[in-house]
């Protein structure tokens, strides 16, 4: 699979273009991707997660394209890293903090998909002014039970990740 990174033609704006082959046969990693683009469809009002904005199957004869909106961003666990841990009492702290409880409200509120696996601070990007928190990479799963207990075993699970992020944003390392 080969992804591209270009120039939108008409708008101006980055795209990240994501080339499958016609014929590529790897099921565990078309599921994947298949997926993905299923969950980024269902989040597309969402500001949280990366704008899938379509795909083209008539244009290249060889390969499938997938667009995605693109934008210069740095993984939060990279900025945590490179600048240190972040003071809990401090502004910055308290935004991230909401946005990432925002973020992960969209997930569970406006997918139908299980996570495949938790989120980390390494799939939370940021722009570069360090204040808009976009979720990339997450791995997506299969479409999720619609019983009150697997939204419930889901909240938990949700609540879990969230504090882990929060743990690590203060201690600028992953929880042990």
């Amino acid at each position: 699979v080969k992804i591209q990174f270009s120039e939108g033609s008409e708008k101006g704006f980055p795209l990240e273009i994501v080339k499958i082959p016609r014929g590529f046969n790897d099921i565990e990693y078309l599921t994947e991707f298949h997926n993905l683009v299923s969950a980024s469809r269902e989040m597309s009002l969402s500001t949280y997660i990366q704008n899938y904005l379509g795909f083209d199957d008539q244009c290249d004869s060889d390969f499938i394209n997938y667009y995605f909106r693109s934008v210069k961003l740095q993984s939060l666990d990279a900025v945590v890293r490179k600048f240190g841990p972040v003071k809990w009492n401090s502004q910055l702290f308290l935004h991230w903090s909401r946005e990432l409880l925002y973020g992960l409200r969209d997930i569970l509120s406006q997918t139908t998909h299980e996570l495949d696996k938790p989120v980390t601070l390494k799939q939370i990007f940021t722009e570069d002014s360090g204040l808009k928190l976009i979720f990339r990479r997450v791995k997506f799963g299969y479409v999720r039970g619609e019983t009150y207990e697997d939204h419930q075993y889901l909240e938990a699970k949700f609540l879990t990740m969230y504090g882990r992020m929060l743990i690590e944003l203060l201690t600028g390392g992953p929880d042990p």
